[in-house]
């Protein structure tokens, strides 16, 4: 410590506030947006007040230029009808395109043939009822049929009042075990199924039948093509399907305790012009498998 000159009077220093701080520090430590204008007055003393603090306030920073909005999006393309709203759609014109399938009538007189006198059967997918349900009932079988479409029940119940249908989905459609010597499912499982939902029919199937029952089925299957959930134009429609090769079905039912008795590949041309449903650029032939199996 540095030692004061001999003077007559002792200049007193003056000590600033213990809790002052350098100007450089303040200016450091205290920020723009602190509410603080003013250092906090000192106590009082004999020695003179701290100079008052002067904070700067910093330019704030221009605001940057909104970014443009998006532009609005595409709108979305109208989703693909259900198979409820495609199948009413069609209705009885359907039964006029599909009515003379001749390799599905062989498999039906086929069923019919092996069939007991009064039968149950289960027809999925019944349509309007013809030609399955119609000539099943003729024969004197007790009959049943279900689908997920409304108009097709309605044509159905009038046009086959021998048989029972009901509106209900096949896909989860669940009837009492056992106790049916039948089942067909022509052309049932083809639209909005999951290849799961084909490849699981044949075990669900078995166990509505009774040992020795029937399962006839058709299936549209384009040899090779294994595809699942794929849009395409059907007969100037909207659709979304999904196949397996010939092959993979009849594994499916022998894995599921069916012997495979018949199998029947036909193509067949729907006479969808001829019963006004689309143009012949609409139409195509389409690769059809029949398939009789009787539970083990």
């Amino acid at each position: 410590m540095r030692r004061s000159k001999p003077t007559s009077e002792k200049r007193k220093e003056a000590t600033p506030h213990p809790t002052s701080k350098p100007r450089e520090a303040l200016d450091n430590t205290v920020t723009s947006h602190s509410p603080l204008t003013q250092p906090k007055p000192a106590h009082h003393s004999s020695s003179p007040p701290n100079p008052p603090i002067h904070l700067s306030t910093p330019t704030p920073a221009p605001m940057a230029s909104p970014a443009p909005a998006p532009a609005p999006a595409a709108p979305a393309a109208p989703a693909a009808p259900s198979v409820t709203e495609t199948y009413n759609a069609l209705g009885a014109s359907y039964e006029a395109a599909f009515a003379a399938v001749p390799a599905q009538l062989r498999v039906l007189q086929s069923l019919q043939s092996q069939l007991a006198p009064r039968s149950r059967v289960l027809d999925l997918g019944s349509g309007t009822g013809r030609p399955t349900a119609a000539a099943l009932a003729a024969a004197g079988h007790a009959v049943a049929g279900i689908d997920i479409s409304p108009v097709m029940v309605a044509a159905a119940r009038a046009r086959v009042p021998g048989a029972a249908f009901d509106v209900a989905d096949a896909r989860t459609y669940e009837p009492p075990p056992g106790e049916l010597h039948a089942v067909t499912a022509f052309f049932s499982f083809i639209a909005e199924v999951s290849l799961a939902q084909i490849l699981g029919l044949p075990g669900r199937v078995a166990a509505w039948l009774r040992p020795g029952g029937l399962f006839v089925s058709g299936w549209v299957c384009p040899p090779g093509l294994r595809a699942e959930n794929v849009p395409l134009r059907w007969m100037g429609r909207d659709v979304v399907v999904s196949v397996v090769p010939p092959g993979e079905l009849v594994r499916a039912m022998e894995e599921a305790g069916f012997e495979v008795l018949e199998k029947v590949e036909e193509p067949y041309l729907p006479k969808a012009v001829e019963a006004g449903i689309c143009s012949a650029d609409e139409v195509w032939e389409e690769p059809h498998v029949f398939i009789v199996a009787r539970k083990k």
